[in-house]
């Protein structure tokens, strides 16, 4: 029953220890599988922003020249020569316009930039996380194992070992010889002829 027992104990052990394994690669791979979904919708979001930053200033440019067409018609209605003074406003009017459709490019620029910077960050930390969290799986995995064999070596060494055999020794079967050896007195012819026969007279 002990070497059942102890048969179990290692069993259970080394399921455990397995399964404690799985569980850390599990948990490890849906770190990096969402570090690398979180990147790719990170990026996905910089081109949505980068498309709509596109719309904004290319709207903000049309509304420049819609503005500037409103102004030179103005200037040619009150008789101003589109020349001198006025050319010289327009001018100016027109790069102060390009300057703020700029600034949307490198404001939101600025911005994706940073957030570029954040989700790489973000994405190498995780990487790093799920490397240090299957790592940490695997040392957990072989000192369970470890303490594992050392337990059952140590229940193995309690076992008392088999007791020792005491050899009983069988009599010899009967044998004549086994009797002590008596001495007799010789008989002699004379001893014969002393002895009479009481029935013969």
């Amino acid at each position: 029953m002990t070497y059942v027992y102890i048969a179990v104990t290692v069993a259970t052990g080394i399921y455990s220890a397995y399964s404690a394994k799985q569980a850390g690669d599990a948990q490890a791979d849906s770190i990096k599988a969402q570090a690398k979904q979180d990147r790719i919708d990170t990026m996905a979001q910089m081109d949505m922003d980068s498309a709509e930053e596109g719309r904004e200033a290319a709207a903000l440019r049309k509304e420049n020249r819609r503005r500037r067409s409103i102004q030179e018609a103005a200037f040619a209605k009150s008789g101003v020569l589109m020349e001198g003074s006025a050319a010289d406003v327009l001018t100016k009017q027109r790069a102060t316009d390009e300057a703020n459709v700029q600034n949307i490019h490198i404001a939101r620029g600025n911005q994706r930039a940073q957030d570029i910077h954040k989700a790489e960050g973000d994405y190498n930390q995780s990487i790093y996380l799920a490397k240090t969290t299957k790592s940490a799986a695997k040392t957990k995995m072989i000192t369970s194992l470890i303490g594992t064999a050392t337990s059952a070596y140590d229940k193995m060494s309690d076992i008392p070992s088999s007791p020792t055999t005491t050899k009983t020794t069988t009599p010899s079967a009967f044998s004549p010889t086994s009797f002590p050896k008596q001495n007799f007195p010789a008989t002699t012819s004379s001893s014969i002829g002393q002895y009479k026969n009481p029935f013969i007279k």
